[in-house]
């Protein structure tokens, strides 16, 4: 007795998928691990960086001031970019306090 050409078919069918689909699983998974972690270091990156221009931003004002406090718009910077409030201190040379939060 010969099997039927329809259900051959649908077993060869089932091979081919039982062949392809595991790969591709497995491509696609490794391929979403290595975007995700390719998202965090960007964004670690640009975090780094806002940080980066307020610390810069705070330096300016720290010189122009002598000290003082910050200027609301440089605090504002800092809290935009920094996606919160951020808390700075800043000593000078032998450790003597500059400004910021102590």
């Amino acid at each position: 007795m010969h099997a039927r050409p329809q259900s051959k078919a649908m077993f060869q069918r089932m091979q081919l998928v039982l062949v392809i689909l595991p790969p591709l699983l497995l491509v696609s998974v490794l391929m979403g691990l290595w975007r995700f972690q390719a998202a965090q270091r960007t964004s670690e990156e640009l975090f780094d960086h806002s940080l980066l221009a307020v610390a810069l931003a705070i330096s300016r004002e720290v010189a122009i001031s002598g000290g003082d406090t910050l200027a609301p718009s440089t605090h504002s910077f800092g809290s935009v970019a920094g996606g919160g409030q951020i808390f700075y201190h800043v000593t000078g040379p032998g450790g003597i306090f500059v400004t910021g939060y102590a």
